[in-house]
């Protein structure tokens, strides 16, 4: 596969984006356990995929076209893949969430919660086992996996195909809720609450589908810098998911202006602590009127 971009061009604008998010993710992980009066659930499943946005971050801030070290290649790349995966999956945890409470009216989410932690620890136990193979290599800036059939096999059946997957579960569920909610006797600010939870997910997807496309192209057209050019476009605001999930934290939830000394009313969620997995706190603690 031929690029026609400089491979530090590449790396720069990804760092930049990736400093981004890191800062951002950090940001939402520092308010989470600063304000521990209203670390309810909704806040806790954003605490984990900050944490996921927030490896991801550091994964790809790796100038990795100055790596010859296999063990570093291999550290990079695991942090990267595996931030990328884990991030998509609790945004999905979060519509899941939402669909069981509005749709089937799921009320305790301890099984739930526990499936989501073990799905988590597996993928990060599978990606670390496969770390062991010779499957990743630093192709132009970044750790990745190697540029052959094994690789973009595990590329897009490990990256691209679970987040298609995911995103159709996601609209599933978004227009299910939709459907639903018209049906409940809520008020307009917890009306606004469940939206406002899916736009984390749709996040995740909008970073990351638009890459997905343009890998698919690049097999075809190995040699066109246009798509190159794209590649690098896409790749940098797939990177830049972190701090946009960060700003969408800043316009969600008020709560985080308590953190910088402003004054807020919250509803009554003090009691309500973010070990708690009740379908109630996830819906009606979770935000401001």
């Amino acid at each position: 596969m031929e690029y026609c971009a400089d491979q530090e061009i590449f790396y720069y604008s990804t760092l930049s984006c990736s400093a981004l998010s890191f800062f951002g993710s950090l940001t939402v992980i520092v308010a989470f356990l600063k304000l521990k009066r209203y670390q309810t659930y909704s806040l806790r499943l954003l605490f984990y995929l900050s944490i996921s946005d927030f490896f991801k971050a550091i994964g790809l801030s790796v100038p990795c076209f100055y790596l010859t070290n296999e063990i570093y290649i291999k550290i990079a790349a695991f942090m990267g893949r595996t931030g990328n995966l884990c991030s998509s999956l609790w945004a999905v945890a979060i519509v899941n969430a939402l669909y069981k409470i509005v749709v089937n009216g799921t009320q305790k989410f301890d099984y739930h919660h526990r499936f989501w932690v073990i799905l988590t620890i597996g993928l990060i136990a599978f990606n670390s086992g496969i770390s062991f193979l010779d499957i990743y290599s630093n192709i132009v800036s970044t750790c990745t996996f190697i540029d052959s059939f094994l690789g973009n096999a595990l590329r897009f059946g490990t990256i691209f195909v679970p987040d298609w997957l995911l995103l159709i579960y996601n609209m599933f569920a978004y227009f299910k809720v939709q459907n639903k909610i018209k049906t409940l006797p809520l008020t307009i600010g917890k009306s606004l609450a469940i939206k406002r939870l899916f736009v984390f997910s749709m996040i995740s997807f909008l970073c990351a589908l638009p890459l997905s496309i343009i890998r698919i192209m690049q097999i075809f057209y190995q040699k066109s810098c246009l798509i190159a050019y794209l590649g690098i476009i896409t790749f940098s605001a797939n990177s830049l998911r972190g701090f946009i999930n960060a700003l969408a934290y800043l316009w969600a939830f008020k709560n985080f202006a308590s953190l910088i000394g402003a004054q807020v009313n919250f509803e009554r969620s003090i009691s309500i602590n973010s070990s708690e997995t009740e379908g109630k706190n996830l819906l009606y603690e979770s935000f401001t009127n």
